[in-house]
């Protein structure tokens, strides 16, 4: 009987080990073709420069060709599901941004992806923090004379965006919330329409990337209270951050990263990980990115995972708070 269950033990062995060859096999071999990045947007924003500075980059140090797929629509939702459905063997993978992960799956119900079940969140890239600029005329140099100037009016903090529910509008929520103040939400069709409306004082603030504000700041037609960073930005020293000023969880940044499948097996996804966390930091890359307005972060999984769940709690929060969702 002994000897039966010895023989019974070597074959059960023996036919895992079967079954495991061909995935580790694959693992070993990864990549063995070239792989495909789909950017959810159109190309020329920020999303596609990551994309592309990124996987271009990426291509000599894995070895292979990142080819670039660039599938806009439904605020990148169509892209976004189509990297969820790739099969997840390493070979296709997306740039994820604040809009396509923390914000849009939680305005709309029916996305068809769910980034928490569909992804793996293999590296931040980068990121681009807000600024809270306001009207010149406005007599305020910090974000507490901008609120006693609010609260001395008895008047909404007027705030122009370019859309309901991108992050422009909804800094404005997690703002009225964190400093007990009344916005008034002033929508535009664009961002643009916002910066001019701010410029003509239609509207009092904007929450802006600080790589669009930058000019209009150094040219006095915008000025800057703080920015919803962890860290002063290099370029503009003596603007200090909301957490300097009082508000410790008020971090609004647009953020980019990048994202395989779920059940992309360990070995391959490690693999992948450790190649974008090595071309994102790669000199070049790390230059082009910080002209571009950016901070370079290039993280592993584990600090990545945790920035997500926190974007998601913050995000989330605000919607909330707004009432809004995808349609309204």
């Amino acid at each position: 009987m002994s000897q039966r269950l010895s023989c019974l033990r070597l074959s059960r062995r023996a036919l895992l080990a079967a079954l495991a060859a061909p995935s580790v096999a694959r693992a070993q071999d990864y990549p063995d073709r070239p792989l495909r990045l789909i950017v959810p947007f159109g190309p020329g924003g920020t999303v596609d420069l990551v994309g592309r500075l990124v996987g271009n980059r990426l291509s000599q140090t894995i070895g292979q060709p990142v080819v670039i797929e660039n599938r806009g629509g439904a605020s990148g939702a169509i892209g976004s599901v189509a990297a969820a459905r790739a099969a997840p063997d390493g070979y296709t993978f997306l740039v994820g941004s604040t809009t396509t992960i923390s914000i849009y799956p939680q305005l709309e119900p029916n996305a068809g992806y769910d980034p928490a079940r569909d992804f793996i969140g293999l590296s931040q890239a980068a990121y681009v923090p807000h600024v809270l600029v306001i009207n010149p005329q406005i007599p305020a140099t910090s974000i507490a004379e901008l609120l006693a100037w609010t609260k001395a009016r008895r008047e909404p903090l007027a705030l122009g965006d370019g859309g309901v529910g991108t992050p422009h509008s909804l800094a404005g929520e997690i703002l009225a919330q964190a400093a007990g103040i009344e916005v008034l939400h002033v929508t535009y069709k664009g961002g643009g329409e916002a910066h001019a409306a701010l410029i003509a004082g239609t509207v009092n603030a904007a929450s802006v990337e600080l790589s669009v504000a930058s000019p209009y700041m150094r040219n006095g037609q915008m000025r800057a209270v703080g920015i919803a960073a962890r860290e002063r930005a290099p370029g503009f020293p003596d603007l200090p951050t909301f957490i300097e000023q009082g508000f410790p969880d008020y971090e609004i940044t647009s953020w980019f990263g990048f994202f395989a499948p779920s059940h992309t097996p360990e070995a391959i996804a490690a693999r992948l990980e450790e190649a974008v966390v090595r071309a994102t930091l790669d000199p070049e890359v790390k230059d082009k990115l910080t002209a571009a307005g950016a901070t370079v972060v290039g993280s592993g999984r584990g600090p990545f995972e945790a920035h997500l769940a926190r974007e998601r709690a913050k995000w989330g929060a605000a919607i909330r708070l707004a009432g809004v969702t995808a349609t309204n």
